[in-house]
């Protein structure tokens, strides 16, 4: 289990903590009212932010992690440190309001690396991301053959309530020891469950649809042979 190691910082609204596995974890606290306007600023990307505070500024307004406002006002606005100025900001409640504000499409967290994704959310032609509808089946899964969770049959239930066309179970092969592989026998017995449930399994009274009958397959692990005795480089044969 990950756990804090060191605390690097901390104070009413933030803290830094380092964690067993070497990562540092920055936590921020803010008010609700601007929330978006501190997600979008610490989690960029650096470019893309510089470039959207470009952007207010030409609009003679100052984005930062409490919120959009207008620049003169903002200016006039008394501060204090871990609170937002006590002024009505035009936008901070969300990342989508903001993007308004400024006369842009909203932009997707994926495509924030300035990478011309500015200039089309200008002109309104952001391509469309892949989303979980788009996905039409799976063809790398395990069950607890290996070192998954779920059966054959729950894993096939799951797939077809996510409308998915086809599935294909690929648990870990024998070499793969630390992930509990499945060797030739139980890989024959697996098949044999596979068609099974391809050609019996029932949700509802109702027949599997044809398409999504899952298919039989493996993660192999492939061995390079010993070392040749007497090989000038010590290299495989």
């Amino acid at each position: 289990m990950t756990r804090i190691i060191q605390t690097i910082g901390a104070g009413n609204s933030k803290a830094s903590v380092k964690v067993s596995n070497g990562m540092q974890v920055d936590l921020r606290v803010v008010p609700i009212e601007n929330f978006g306007a501190a997600l979008m600023y610490f989690t960029g990307s650096k470019d893309h932010n510089v470039k959207i505070r470009g952007i207010a500024q030409k609009q003679k307004m100052t984005l930062n992690e409490w919120g959009l406002y207008k620049i003169d006002e903002y200016e006039k606005a008394p501060k204090q440190i871990a609170l937002p100025p006590p002024i009505k900001p035009v936008a901070s409640d969300t990342e989508e309001a903001i993007y308004k504000k400024l006369g842009l499409v909203y932009v997707e967290p994926e495509m924030r690396e300035d990478r011309g994704e500015v200039e089309l959310s200008k002109s309104n032609k952001l391509p469309a991301l892949i989303t979980r509808a788009d996905i039409r089946g799976d063809l790398h899964t395990h069950t607890t053959a290996s070192d998954g969770h779920n059966s054959i049959e729950e894993m096939a239930l799951a797939a077809e309530a996510r409308g998915m066309a086809y599935l294909t179970v690929t648990d870990h092969s024998p070499t793969a020891y630390y992930a509990h592989g499945v060797g030739l026998d139980r890989l024959r017995a697996q098949w044999e469950e596979i068609a099974r449930v391809a050609r019996f399994a029932r949700r509802a009274d109702r027949w599997w649809r044809e398409a999504l009958r899952p298919r039989r397959g493996t993660t192999a692990h492939p061995v390079a042979p010993p070392a040749r005795r007497g090989c000038r480089d010590g290299g495989p044969q």
